[in-house]
């Protein structure tokens, strides 16, 4: 494939993107599959490029203005000029965003020794962004602006552009942070660079299983610090093919959500509902972590998410989860199906914003707004209300969410205990004691628990739990 078609293909999938408000991962995926012509070395460019893009896409956009500061703005594709600033920016591997455009560029074109002098460039003059006769002018200014950008970055000091527009992140996300004391320099730098895929090993007995399978396919890995039986890829590797995945020995799932059923920590002979249990994958470790002596209900409205677990729990036999398919979260549907059902413990994973999976999605920064945060903050509250009378006397409900947002958090579960006095706080760190779990920054009998990419390497989690005392 030339290079003129490289940046081409990029530019149409990331116009596509932009607009879709389907998750980056699937709608690029999908993008590929339709353009089978591609390679496999430049469906790797444009992958890592579209998340490069979207990770820094304030940044891109402010060093193309600056890089091409004397020609028509109003160039026929943007993108295309977004693109070839973004490949300029990232030539060396030292620039602090993860992503090294020479890098891949070698792959596809081994005979190109310089990829600046033999693809960029004559891209540049081809196109007639710059004129020949101008062309040594321009590099040297355009190498002045890139070095100036690129220092910024790494000092983490900047005045024109912006803080906000240097880490792409936008000022509402980052002045919420730091009422939470979260340095918005240090999770800004940590959400632009991609996660780690995780895996939690189902049962103890399964370990050495799967650490044979990630050496034989020479994948390197580590073991969680943070939670039990989790092992953190430190490359993106297809395992969900093999034996031991289709065998149920473990699942993909972030160590900040395997959290969550230790702070729930539901005990043998209990009843438990997880209320908004999507594909079920936090049903499956409460379930494990209670050796199936629990009777689970697993619920949610959403029915293919709900129907994808029932069809998952084949491979489990696991006969002590029940999966309920919820038509609404209003009273009188949940009375339809709970009337005469209490429970021990309960989980609310809470629809959000899905701001703690920025690293994953980073179109979520700018899909989201502060009145979408505000809206979400009542449906969450709206739901333990309808959800909490369901919880036996003495009865612990986690309240978690996957966002960073204080509005989503702390805020929502405190006017809930505001407005329901028949609940209390009940402490995360007893229960995380009874595990040897330690996590930074829970101080002993704190009820509410945050995990934040920058401090403790997970997604962005919020976790609460609370007790009913009358």
């Amino acid at each position: 494939m030339t290079f003129d078609k490289l940046v081409q293909n990029l530019s149409d999938i990331i116009k596509i993107a932009a607009k879709s408000s389907q998750p980056t991962d699937l709608i690029l995926s999908q993008l590929l599959r339709q353009r089978k012509y591609i390679g496999s070395k430049e469906r790797q460019f444009i992958s890592e490029s579209l998340f490069a893009y979207f990770r820094n896409q304030s940044l891109i956009e402010w060093s193309k203005t600056q890089i091409f500061s004397e020609i028509d703005q109003s160039f026929e594709d943007e993108y295309h000029l977004q693109i070839i600033a973004l490949l300029l920016l990232t030539l060396e591997s030292d620039f602090g965003i993860d992503y090294c455009s020479s890098h891949l560029l070698s792959k596809i074109y081994p005979n190109k020794e310089s990829i600046l002098d033999q693809l960029i460039l004559p891209y540049i003059i081809a196109n007639r962004l710059i004129n020949d006769d101008s062309i040594t002018e321009w590099i040297g200014k355009s190498q002045s602006v890139i070095s100036n950008i690129r220092k910024m970055y790494s000092e983490k000091q900047s005045t024109s552009p912006s803080f906000n527009t240097l880490y792409s992140i936008p000022e509402w996300i980052t002045d919420d942070l730091v009422t939470q004391g979260i340095s918005p320099v240090d999770f800004a730098c940590s959400v632009n660079k991609p996660a780690n895929p995780c895996i939690r090993i189902t049962d103890n007995s399964y370990t050495e299983s799967i650490v044979k399978l990630l050496n034989s396919k020479d994948i390197p890995f580590h073991f969680s610090k943070l939670v039990p039986n989790c092992i953190i890829l430190e490359k993106r590797a297809k395992i969900d093919d093999s034996d031991e995945y289709r065998q149920g020995m473990f699942e993909v799932q972030d160590e900040g959500s395997q959290l969550i059923a230790y702070v729930l920590n539901a005990s043998k002979n209990s009843d438990v509902l997880d209320a908004c249990a999507g594909a079920g994958g936090k049903s499956l470790h409460i379930s494990d972590l209670c050796d199936d002596n629990c009777d689970l209900v697993a619920a949610d409205i959403d029915y293919p998410r709900i129907n994808e677990f029932r069809k998952r729990l084949y491979k489990y036999h696991k006969d002590n989860i029940t999966v309920m398919h919820i038509k609404s979260m209003d009273h009188k549907s949940l009375e339809k199906n709970f009337a005469n059902s209490r429970f021990d413990f309960m989980l609310i994973d809470a629809p959000c914003t899905g701001l703690g999976t920025i690293r994953r999605d980073p179109l979520k920064k700018f899909r989201i707004n502060v009145k979408q945060v505000d809206k979400m903050h009542q449906k969450q509250l709206e739901i333990i209300e309808h959800y909490a009378k369901y919880l036996k006397l003495n009865g612990v409900l986690v309240y978690a969410t996957c966002s960073v947002h204080s509005t989503e958090n702390q805020n929502t579960i405190n006017s809930f205990l505001k407005n329901n006095p028949d609940y209390a706080p009940d402490s995360i760190s007893d229960v995380l004691d009874l595990h040897n779990i330690k996590v930074d920054g829970l101080k002993d009998g704190d009820f509410c628990l945050n995990l934040y990419p920058n401090v403790h390497g997970t997604d962005g989690f919020f976790m609460a739990r609370i007790k009913r005392i009358k």
